[in-house]
């Protein structure tokens, strides 16, 4: 998505540019030889003043369209270099990761990992990075510590263990949690998306399996809904779309959010998982991944609602 934006800064300035540009040269042409009219032509002198006036006032509209075209052009480029320098940071952090082998070495491990720049810390917010063997602790880890919602975006949920609705249980018990995953009849109408993603991530029969998943979740979310002892409720949504990454992120709107992202890089055996953490809503890196987390939750479809 964030090739996308770029892209569209680069076109948008395309779009502005082209047709100032062509008006630009065509008044200088047309002031041009309005200018030579009115010196050279035997016209009266009545004339020559009308057409040095009219040749006046599009040379000053020339010079307005020129400045307008600069400034235009300098605020495309601040925008264009704000989502080259957030890519960046997202390339920078997708090259951070670095396992950590044995559970006796993780504290260790951890602090490895940890970023030394203070100045890359605070602007971009990467924490440390999480290896593959601890993916299911640090997800623990992170709902634990919300205090005001958690929200879940996934694939097809294939690692739902009854510890794992246990877990959600109990992190229910003290915030609202939001899921949302692939739409299993995206899947069903986009065989060859299903196939794609059955190799990416090494899923066999990933349609049936986000199938499962889905009547799980359904159920299990509204059984937990009906139940009116909960105060706190689960909102349930599936996407229709190739999906870009997978993360848990807590207390979005407040200053101690956290987030654990998860890049997908198809056809490759690992994928990196890196923690952001927000300091004041400030944070850049943290920002995108947000707003490209909440327009998959606005476009998504329904499917448990709090009632």
């Amino acid at each position: 998505m964030i090739n996308e934006n770029l892209e569209k800064q680069i076109a948008k300035y395309a779009q502005i540019k082209t047709p100032i540009g062509v008006l630009v040269v065509a008044l200088f042409i047309l002031d041009s030889a309005i200018g030579v009219i009115a010196v050279f032509a035997k016209i009266s002198d009545n004339c020559r003043g009308w057409l040095l006036f009219f040749a006046l006032v599009i040379l000053l509209y020339i010079v307005y369209l020129t400045f307008k075209l600069l400034k235009t052009r300098r605020w495309q480029m601040e925008q264009i270099s704000a989502v080259i320098k957030v890519q960046d940071s997202v390339v920078i952090a997708e090259n951070v990761d670095a396992p950590r082998q044995k559970s006796n070495e993780r504290t260790s491990a951890k602090t490895e990992n940890t970023f030394t720049s203070s100045q890359f810390s605070q602007e971009n917010g990467v924490k440390w990075t999480v290896s593959p063997d601890g993916r299911t602790e640090a997800y623990e880890s992170l709902r634990q510590r919300a205090r005001h919602k958690i929200s879940i975006l996934g694939i097809a949920m294939t690692d739902l263990t009854e510890q794992v609705f246990q877990s959600l249980g109990k992190n229910a018990e003290n915030v609202n949690i939001d899921l949302l995953m692939i739409d299993p009849e995206y899947l069903k109408s986009k065989p060859d998306v299903a196939e794609e993603l059955s190799k990416a991530f090494n899923i066999g029969f990933i349609t049936g399996k986000a199938e499962d998943s889905f009547g799980r979740l359904k159920n299990f979310c509204q059984d937990w809904n009906a139940d009116h002892k909960h105060i706190h409720k689960f909102q349930f949504k599936v996407y229709q779309h190739l999906p870009a990454f997978g993360m848990v992120m807590i207390d979005d709107h407040d200053s101690g959010g956290e987030m654990i992202c998860e890049n997908y890089l198809y056809k490759m055996s690992i994928r990196p998982r890196f923690e952001l953490v927000c300091h004041a809503n400030n944070n850049r890196l943290f920002q995108v991944y947000r707003l490209e987390y909440n327009e998959a939750w606005k476009r998504a479809r329904w499917v448990v609602a709090p009632s």
